[in-house]
């Protein structure tokens, strides 16, 4: 009797100081999956305790709903209401009081059904929803039980159950009592937050005010969500056009700055299993309430085909908060090589083709090797400028020779072997033609660079002074 007093009169003290300052306005939905088997027999007034003083005095509010199952072997609905007022408060919390642990097996498997039962009732209510299962033990179904198993591990029917509570969006925590216990591969298996506390190390009054201060120090962001509000899109940005999820995720009942540490991110399709898809270990950081945009750098598999994907996205976490939900449908176009760098290709198509006209254009341009046909194939002319004959004797140009015609600034035409400062052609023999490259277009008429077969044509030059001079080739 003194340890309930004791315990009643450390609670009341407790709800003295604000544990988690609620001013919400829009109502909630919770659900509470509590372990009643044999082994929390030490702790249930304790957890007891916790669930009055933190969930249903600090918590809970008027017009929220909430919903305990406790478990064993057995599920059982404890409380199914909507709260009302303080006072259907105090109805409620002595229904709590009187939960005693006292049956055998612990089927976790068994209440979740129990639980998914009701789901259809408020999945379509509009209403954040949160699931708190506190338990100290393993896995351990009665023989009849669709969950039993021999050495008491998941089989294949519970894990295909959790995936489905996944996908409802509501944010799970398990919060588990003791280190000897399967609250943390559960919590994985549903993608949940996890907390654990000490077990008592005795049923004393001091070990049971100390397990409820470290559920309510587990849980104090209780009410605070992190929800995926659309389904997730995966572009392609960058030049080297990188891959990348968007995730619009909007923030509710946040307190303190919180950051989600994202560890893995499964993608599983019909063609591929289970494979990580995130490039690297990825931090959120929520600072405040309200509607963010996340991008997240991927890795899409090779082995995935280019074209339409359908399958689903699990999320494992690294840290304690997490996103809801944790599992999503996603449907994306995973783009081939080929149409993610269409326009780098396109690029260096029209890249190529520039270059390509400007190879054909130097190589109209450029002398081409000519076979010589012996010492008689030579060309000999005489240079005619303003209707005079450069010098008596012609000029012989073998076969590939080259002549260099200078202009000086005073307007005397003179050719030379060599290239001068004042060059301002050059005069190629080609087989049984000469041709003429323009060096300094401004020294010459018209925009054409090349002059094929210029012998028997006449040039005018362009002197700086604005006159012209008047060059005749003519063949000898």
């Amino acid at each position: 009797m003194k340890r309930h007093i004791f315990l009643i009169m450390f609670i009341v003290l407790f709800l003295q100081f604000p544990v988690f300052p609620d001013n919400r306005e829009d109502n909630i939905d919770v659900f509470i999956v509590l372990d009643k088997s044999l082994s929390m027999e030490d702790k249930i007034e304790a957890v007891s305790g916790y669930i009055n003083t933190f969930i249903v005095d600090k918590i809970i509010i008027p017009g929220d709903m909430l919903y305990i199952l406790d478990f064993y072997g057995k599920t059982e609905i404890l409380i199914n209401s909507t709260i009302t007022d303080e006072n259907h408060k105090t109805e409620i919390k002595n229904t709590i009081k009187k939960v005693k642990a006292d049956g055998r097996f612990t089927d976790i498997g068994n209440a979740l059904d129990g639980l998914s039962e009701i789901i259809p009732r408020y999945e379509n209510n509009g209403r954040l929803k949160y699931m708190l299962l506190i338990t100290d033990g393993k896995q351990e179904a009665p023989p009849e039980s669709v969950y039993y198993s021999p050495d008491g591990s998941f089989n294949h029917r519970f894990l295909e159950h959790t995936r489905t509570i996944e996908k409802q969006g509501w944010k799970i925590q398990v919060l588990g009592i003791g280190n000897n216990t399967d609250a943390k591969a559960i919590a994985e298996k549903l993608s949940a937050a996890y907390s654990e506390v000490e077990a008592p190390a005795d049923s004393s009054v001091e070990a049971s005010e100390k397990l409820i201060k470290d559920m309510i120090s587990e849980t104090e962001d209780f009410l605070t969500v992190f929800s995926i509000t659309s389904p997730p899109e995966i572009v392609y940005k960058g030049f080297f056009r990188k891959p990348y999820m968007l995730l619009t995720i909007e923030t509710t009942n946040l307190e303190t700055e919180k950051i989600v540490k994202l560890s893995s991110m499964y993608l599983n399709t019909e063609t591929l299993s289970e494979t990580d898809i995130l490039e690297t270990r990825k931090s959120i950081d929520f600072t405040e309430n309200g509607i963010m945009e996340v991008q997240i750098p991927l890795i899409i598999p090779d082995s995935l085909e280019p074209g339409k994907v359908n399958g689903s996205l699990r999320i494992y976490y690294n840290s304690h908060d997490i996103l809801t939900p944790s599992i999503i449908d996603i449907a994306f176009i995973n783009k081939g090589i080929l149409s993610r760098f269409i326009l780098h290709f396109s690029a260096i198509g029209i890249l190529l083709i520039f270059l390509i006209f400007l190879l054909l254009k130097n190589r109209s341009t450029a002398v081409l090797p000519v076979k010589k046909e012996g010492p008689g194939k030579e060309i000999a002319f005489y240079c005619y400028v303003d209707g005079n004959k450069l010098q008596e004797l012609p000029f012989i140009l073998g076969n590939l020779d080259k002549l260099y015609l200078n202009l000086s600034p005073a307007g005397f035409i003179n050719f030379t072997k060599q290239k001068l400062a004042t060059t301002k052609a050059l005069l190629t023999a080609k087989g049984n033609m000469i041709s003429m490259e323009v060096i300094d277009k401004s020294f010459i008429e018209g925009p054409k660079n090349v002059f094929d077969n210029i012998l028997e044509k006449s040039f005018n030059f362009i002197k700086k002074n604005g006159k012209h001079l008047l060059i005749d080739f003519k063949r000898k």
